[in-house]
């Protein structure tokens, strides 16, 4: 599975690619919100794992302009935000999961077998 991070923090967002590649999944790293945009105006990936709070371009717009792109991609909303507010906004907005920093690696790898599992089944209905 290819992943994008988007995380401004470098040592976290590094720790999560780390992480990810320990499980078998490729990850790439972004730091800039204009250049996140960029690369998935023009590159598709399995799952974008999204902070919200970015240089030039938020996660937000990030998150609005690949929905009004058609883009369904699994995004994943990580931030230190936790108000239920925020959570229903997000997911409104077309987010697949909302995720605080103090919890990011055990529910990212639940979500990633979740939707592991979920491109399994579809696969298997499609060759039916």
């Amino acid at each position: 599975m290819r992943i994008l991070v988007v995380e401004d923090t470098e040592v976290l967002g590094q720790a999560i690619c780390d992480r990810l590649s320990s499980l078998g999944h490729g990850a790439d790293l972004i730091q800039d919100g204009k250049q996140a945009n960029d690369f998935l105006r023009y590159q598709s990936v399995d799952l974008i794992i999204l902070d919200l709070n970015l240089p030039n371009v938020s996660g937000l717009q990030i998150l609005q302009a690949l929905r009004q792109r058609e883009d369904a991609s699994p995004v994943l909303i990580l931030t230190a935000r936790d108000q239920v507010d925020d959570r229903i906004r997000l997911l409104d907005a077309g987010s697949d999961d909302y995720l605080t920093k103090f919890s990011v690696c055990n529910r990212t790898n639940l979500f990633i077998h979740h939707d592991l599992s979920t491109i399994a089944i579809n696969s298997d209905i499609a060759m039916l």
